[in-house]
This record gives C-alpha cells, structure tokens and sequence, in this order.
C-alpha cells in the first residue's frame, strides 16, 4: 500500500512538473507570436504569388499599402517585381525571386532593404489561393494578344477587353513579360485591383493566407481598403 502512495505521489509530482514546463513552453510560444505579430503597421506587403513556366513559385503582383490612422486613407502602389534586391544568403535577385527564400516574409524583408522593418506586415496569397479568391475570373483589356503554355497546356488571350477565368490566371501572369511594359504595368494593376478587392471581402483572414497582422490590423485593413479606394 505504501508503495503505491508512494507512486501516486511520485507521479503527482511528475504531473505537476511537465504541467509546469508545458505552461511556460506555452508562454514561450504565445509571446514569440505575440512578438511576431504587427499590431500598427507602418507598410503592408501584399504579394500574390504565382507559379513560373518551369514551375517555380515567384511574387507575382506585390501590393505595397501604406495604412492612415486607425486604418484610415491609404497609399496603395504597385511595387516593381522585376528591381534588383539583396536576398541574405543569396547574390543579387529580383524582387519577385525573394518568394523562394522566405514567401510574402521573405519579399517584405528584401522591399525593406534586407531585413523587415518595425511596422512592416506582410500578407502571402499562394498560387492556388489565390486563383480560388477570383474564381469569378478578372477583366482585363488587352492591346496585343499572346499564346502562351503555362507547362500544361496552350492558352491563347487576344486583343480586346475580356475575362479571364481563373484557370487561366498563371497564363496570364507569365504571357504579361511578353508585352510592353505600359501594357504590363496597367494589366497587372487590374489583376490588383480585382484581387485586393477579392482578398478584403470579408472580416476573417481566408483560408490558405499567411500574414503577421494582428487580427484587429487585418479588420483595420479590409475596413481602409473598402473605405478608400486606390489614389
């Protein structure tokens, strides 16, 4: 009889012990994502990736909000995908190519100069996700037409205005490097707009989305998104 006691004390003990260390594991974690998470943001980095023709995940469409007070008016500007960056760890690569080495982190860090900044959020769209949020297709018009095979199989998209289903999107997104660089900028600020808008439909972040906004940001953001529309 004493010995079982004496096991039930022991194991007693040994409860408390793990409970003890699990809690402060838990405390742990709670406070790196609390540390982690962007509060007041200076700067959001919204990219929007997009498989390349061989494959290759790259920021596709990145978003740069710059957020008033209490989520107020807003700058919004299309960053350009294609500037030289320093990516650590790696020679010199363009903006789009940091996906690799971090996701939307990874392009907010590299936009900041190397290294995220106090106040900079991030908002990562994947590939897939990001065909689901416009399903209903984008609009866009298009001066010259191109064929192009996103590794699957042809798609052709002539001239004139049109809606491009979502299956079609990565299509889209690698045949854009075949047209002039006005008719580039305007095509992929279209894609922006439609998807932004597609992105900030609800309260919730959606499913598939990874940012460092705090819940509370992310409602200050769909809320100065709708409110104000692109300067």
């Amino acid at each position: 009889m004493r010995g079982f006691a004496r096991s039930l004390k022991q194991g007693a003990i040994a409860g408390v012990v793990i409970g003890v260390v699990a809690a402060l594991a838990l405390g742990a974690y709670l406070m790196v994502a609390g540390a982690a998470t962007v509060s007041d943001p200076t700067k959001i980095v919204v990219v929007f990736a997009m498989a390349r023709e061989d494959g290759a995940p790259v920021a596709h469409t990145i978003a740069v909000v710059r957020p008033g007070a209490a989520g107020g008016g807003r700058e919004y500007y299309m960053a350009d995908a294609s500037a030289t960056v320093s990516v650590p760890g790696v020679s010199d690569s363009q903006l789009a190519e940091a996906y690799a080495y971090g996701g939307a982190e990874g392009v907010a860090a590299a936009h900041d100069g190397g290294s995220l900044r106090r106040g900079t959020a991030w908002i990562d769209v994947p590939p897939a996700v990001w065909e689901r949020l416009v399903r209903a297709g984008v609009d866009v018009t298009l001066t010259e037409g191109f064929d192009v095979y996103d590794g699957e199989r042809f798609m052709e998209f002539p001239p004139g205005a049109q809606r491009v289903p979502a299956g079609n999107l990565r299509g889209l997104a690698n045949g854009l490097a075949y047209l002039p660089f006005e008719e580039r900028r305007t095509v992929r600020e279209a894609l922006a707009d439609a998807s932004m808008a597609a992105l900030t439909t609800g309260a919730k972040v959606p499913a598939g989305v990874a940012t460092n906004l705090s819940p509370t940001a992310w409602q200050a953001f769909v809320s100065g998104w709708k409110n104000h529309p692109k300067e």
